[in-house]
């Protein structure tokens, strides 16, 4: 396991100890604050480092879980400690469904509301009070840009709307 991979698993890590801590009545901000930081700046370093000495599907497909715990975990934290609302959880929950981007276009909108929606989690985290004029509108555009992705097609083969697109062929 090389430093790409292990950055990798700390930023899973992160995703799984936000969503367990976003299960205690009670646990301190500045806990989340840096799980939820170390997180993403993890996410920041891995990709250049793998890129370096040459990604991997299997790579590519860890990357994308752990990418998917930490919005997922952070969106439980944020959801419990900083009293934003349960729709936030919408796209977390959905983008497990959801196709890989098919175009550039895609891809510029996936990353674009992506931002946006943790940039949302990291401001309730650290101001639970200035999340309420932005949520909805930012809730809003991811869940609709991955209802635009969603695929109900059976992941091993396919179903009646033919083979299922690996995520990891982006």
């Amino acid at each position: 396991m090389d430093l790409a991979d292990r950055l990798t698993a700390s930023r899973a890590t992160c995703g799984v100890a936000l969503a367990l801590l976003g299960l205690l009545p009670r646990a301190p901000r500045a806990l989340l604050i840096a799980l939820f930081c170390w997180g993403v700046i993890s996410d920041w370093i891995d990709g250049p480092l793998a890129r370096r000495r040459g990604e991997t599907a299997e790579g590519r497909a860890r990357d994308l879980r752990a990418d998917s715990l930490l919005t997922l975990g952070a969106a439980i934290a944020a959801l419990r400690h900083a009293r934003l609302l349960w729709p936030a959880l919408l796209a977390p929950a959905a983008h497990y469904l959801a196709r890989a981007p098919r175009d550039d276009d895609e891809r510029r909108w996936d990353r674009a509301t992506g931002v946006a929606q943790m940039s949302l989690f990291a401001l309730s985290l650290a101001r639970p009070a200035m999340k309420a004029w932005v949520a909805p509108a930012v809730i809003a555009a991811r869940c609709a840009h991955l209802a635009t992705r969603l695929d109900f097609r059976s992941p091993t083969g396919g179903g009646p709307l033919g083979p299922h697109p690996r995520r990891e062929d982006r």
